[in-house]
Formats: structure tokens, C-alpha cells, sequence
């Protein structure tokens, strides 16, 4: 009755009932708030008093400051924010909650290794801190977290219909007003559940420390590699980084051994390397960037044995490197293996048997690489006169210019090997090849004399590619 009697005061005086009542409702409300705040144990709570600002409260939880609010993105979409402020500058997105922003923003700074935390949160910020924080039980935290399980652990609460993010350390939680009832009637028992989450996200004091720590009781084999990679990366002079590495060495996993010999580039590493380029069971990638890593440290003949065991089990990287590990040895007795490999291997294999072949530098490579341009493969074919460009003699342009009148393909690389020779011998004994910018451009063997060696000129058309240089 006298609500009724101060709504008709009012009314006369110029002030809409409506109004009246949304104050009161808000009022209300702030203090339904108040009461919920102190319940959380907040203190140091400042109140907003102005009716139109959204501004419901703010406190202090500890070291952390926290912010009631109003939001409101629309008729359809409002309500009440709470956000609880962090250090860690971190921000964690549900990868769904990214791409209904914008797909370009899907295209992650960070990922951590964990393959399911990896597709479900989108990271961005200091791979060091995020990397650092993150560990098991944290990354349990955030997945429930922006899943919408606000409550501790050990009081299972159900879930809060709600959006959830970390945005620059900050806890940020959305809740529509049909739910906000909820929010605020058990407020306490959200602080509880989020609070230790912003403890462990925030920055801690000794990065090495942390990441160190991890390596020793992380799960996930790509979390540790990557906490291994940042030590090495950013703490090199570091001790407890080289003991972390060597460690490393001995993991369970031959991604996190190879990477832990690479970084450590001293002779316990190569000690390493060599061990994984040597092991039958070797995955092939790892045995292949082992051989490239050692280089010339790998002896030819225990490239020979991984060479030959690599073709038995068709481990064609781990072969391949081998290849390329024995043509840049320049040692006379490869050149019988990398000549068989060519003739009796396809594809990329007899390729790289080829190209190593010109690496070695070695005359003994010039008669295979010669056979070799008759051979059925195109690939092979041009390889062979690529090669022959670094170890042919003079003698090999005859049969180069024979290949490249078959093989428009090869007019190219025969031309550029031709020039090769060229500029290697610097012109020719008596009976051999002369090479030289005049005459018809015919190639004939004759005798002594300058009048007689043979010559081949780049003819004005119809020759290896028209007379126009690439």
C-alpha cells in the first residue's frame, strides 16, 4: 500500500514508475551482491552507486583484483562479468570461441605439444611463461575452466552455462542474466574453484626452474622436447640447462635424444648422434638427421654399414643421407658403392646416388655418371649430367652432346656441365676434347695442334637452347 502511494507520488511529479521500480531492482540487486562478496571473503570492496553505470563492485581476493560488471552486446546478449586480474599476460581461447570471432585469428602464436590441450585452447604469449605454467594439472585447470566447471575439484558443482577466457592473465567469465542468479548465489564457491587457477598461471619466479621441473614430470613427450628446446634456446650458459640436456639424452623418446645431442653440439652430443645413426631400430627420420647432423664426424665406413643396412630395411631418408655423407667424403673406394646404388636402386635413391657421385670430385665417378645417360629414367638422366659438370673429364662432352641431341630435357644441364668442364680443364690435351666460343660448333677428335683439337662452338640456332643463356 505505501509502495503503491509513493509510485502515484511520483507519477504526479513527473517521474515514470518505471524508473522508480528499475532503481529499487537495482538496488537490490548491488546488494544482493555485497552480500555475495563478503560471503567470498573479498575485501577492500568498493561499490558503484551511479544507477546507469554497469559498474557492480570490486575487491580484492588475495593479491588479485576482482571486478563485478554489467555487459551488454545487444538486446539478446547481456549480463554479468566477473574477472579476476592475473600477472601472467597469457591469453587462452576455446579454439571454437576463436573461430566464431574470426577464422584468420585461428592461426596460433604457441603450441604447447599437448595434442589434445593443442586443439581444444588457442595461446598466445611468451612460449617461455606459457610453456613454463602449463603444466599437467594447470592445463587440467584451464580445459575445465573455459569448459564452464568453475567449482574446486573436489566439490563437484555441474557446470555454469557461461563464456570462459584468459585474457591477458585475466579470468574473464560471462554470464547471461538468465543464469547471473547462479553466479552470485555461490560466488564463494566459484572464487574457490578459479583462484587457484590464477595462482598457477601467474609468471613464476625462476623460469628455468619451472621449465627444468617439467622436463623431469611432464607426460607428454612433445612438452618436454619443447621445454628442453626454450632451455637450450634462451638459457644456453645456463649449468642446469646442459644437465637438463644431457638428461634428455637418455629420454624415453628418440625425438627429445636427437634434439637434446643437436643442442648440446659438443663430443657427449656427436656420442649421441652417433648412436641413433647406428641403431637398427631407429625411426628413419631421426636416424637421417642424426647422419646429416654428424657430417664429416660420421666415419665413411660406418656410413657404409647404416648405408647398407638403410637399403635392406628401405629407410630411404636415413639412406639418402648416407649418400650424400659418402659423395662429400671425396674417399676413392665410395665411388663402386654409390655407382651400384645408381644402377641398381629407382627414383630418388638412384638420384642421390648420382648427385653424390659429382660431389665426390673423384675421375673414377665419370664412366657410371656416362652409363647413366642412357639410362630409362629422365631424373636419373639429368642428374648424370649434372654431376658430370664436377667430375668429367674433357672426353665426357662428346657423349654429353649425344645425350642432349636425344633428350631435349637435358640440352640445358649438358650445356651448363659442358661449361663446367670448361672452366675445370681449361682446354684439352692433344686428342681430347677443346672447348671454344668459334667454328661450325661439330665435335671431332684430331691431332696436335690447335688447328686440330675438337671443337664445339654455341651454335646461332637450332643448338642446346638457341643460343640464349638461362
Amino acid at each position: 500500500m505505501v509502495e503503491a502511494i509513493v509510485l502515484l507520488g511520483l507519477t504526479a511529479v513527473g517521474v515514470p514508475a518505471g524508473v522508480y521500480l528499475g532503481i529499487r531492482h537495482q538496488r537490490a540487486m548491488r546488494a544482493a551482491w555485497d552480500e555475495a562478496a563478503r560471503r567470498a571473503g573479498l575485501r577492500d570492496v568498493t561499490r558503484e552507486t551511479s544507477f546507469l553505470s554497469k559498474h557492480i563492485l570490486t575487491g580484492h581476493a588475495g593479491a588479485h583484483r576482482v571486478r563485478l560488471e554489467g555487459f551488454s552486446r545487444g538486446k539478446y546478449d547481456r549480463g554479468t562479468r566477473l574477472v579476476i586480474e592475473g600477472g601472467s599476460s597469457l591469453t587462452l581461447l576455446p579454439i571454437s570461441t576463436v573461430f566464431s570471432l574470426s577464422r584468420a585469428l585461428v592461426t596460433r602464436d604457441i603450441e604447447t605439444g599437448d595434442e589434445g590441450f593443442d586443439a581444444y585452447v588457442h595461446a598466445r604469449g611468451d612460449p617461455a611463461v606459457l610453456c613454463a605454467v602449463l603444466d599437467v594439472k594447470t592445463r587440467r585447470m584451464v580445459r575445465h575452466f573455459l569448459e564452464g566447471h568453475l567449482w574446486p575439484e573436489d566439490r563437484p558443482g555441474g557446470t555454469l552455462s557461461a563464456r570462459a577466457a584468459i585474457r591477458d592473465g585475466d579470468l574473464v567469465l560471462e554470464v547471461q542474466t538468465l543464469h547471473a542468479h547462479r553466479l552470485r548465489s555461490d560466488l564463494p564457491g566459484i572464487m574457490a574453484g578459479l583462484l587457484p587457477l590464477v595462482h598457477a598461471l601467474e609468471r613464476p619466479p625462476s623460469l628455468v626452474k619451472r621449465l627444468i621441473e617439467n622436463t623431469l614430470h611432464e607426460p607428454e613427450w612433445r612438452m618436454r622436447l619443447e621445454s628442453l628446446r626454450l632451455l637450450a634456446t634462451h638459457y644456453p650458459a645456463v649449468p642446469a640447462t646442459r644437465e637438463a640436456l644431457e638428461r634428455g639424452c637418455q629420454d624415453e623418446r628418440q625425438e627429445v635424444q636427437l634434439n637434446c645431442a643437436l643442442a648440446l653440439d659438443d663430443e657427449k652430443g656427436q656420442a649421441v648422434l652417433l648412436e641413433i645413426a647406428s641403431r637398427e631400430w631407429s625411426d628413419d627420420p631421426q636416424a637421417a638427421r642424426a647422419v646429416a647432423a654428424l657430417g664429416s664426424a660420421l666415419p665413411v665406413d660406418r656410413a657404409l654399414v647404416i648405408l647398407a643396412h638403410a637399403l635392406r630395411t628401405r629407410r630411404e631418408e636415413t639412406a639418402r643421407a648416407c649418400l650424400a655423407r659418402l659423395g662429400g667424403s671425396g674417399e676413392a673406394g665410395v665411388v663402386n658403392t654409390l655407382a651400384k646404388v645408381m644402377r641398381v636402386d629407382t627414383g630418388e635413391l638412384a638420384v642421390d646416388a648420382a648427385r653424390a657421385l659429382g660431389a665426390s670430385r673423384l675421375p673414377a665417378a665419370e664412366a657410371p655418371l656416362l652409363d647413366a645417360l642412357d639410362d630409362d629414367g629422365a631424373d636419373l638422366r639429368l642428374a648424370a649430367a649434372e654431376a658430370l659438370g664436377q667430375v668429367g673429364s674433357p672426353a665426357a662432352v662428346i657423349r654429353l652432346k649425344q645425350a642432349a641431341e636425344r633428350d631435349d630435357a637435358l640440352r640445358r644441364a649438358a650445356r651448363q656441365a659442358i661449361e663446367e668442364i670448361q672452366a675445370r680443364t681449361g682446354g684439352a690435351a692433344p686428342g681430347q676434347v677443346s672447348l671454344t666460343d668459334g667454328g661450325s660448333g661439330e665435335v671431332s677428335l684430331a691431332d696436335e695442334g690447335p688447328e686440330g683439337r675438337v671443337s664445339m662452338a654455341r651454335p646461332p640456332a637450332g643448338g642446346f637452347d638457341r643460343g640464349r643463356r638461362d
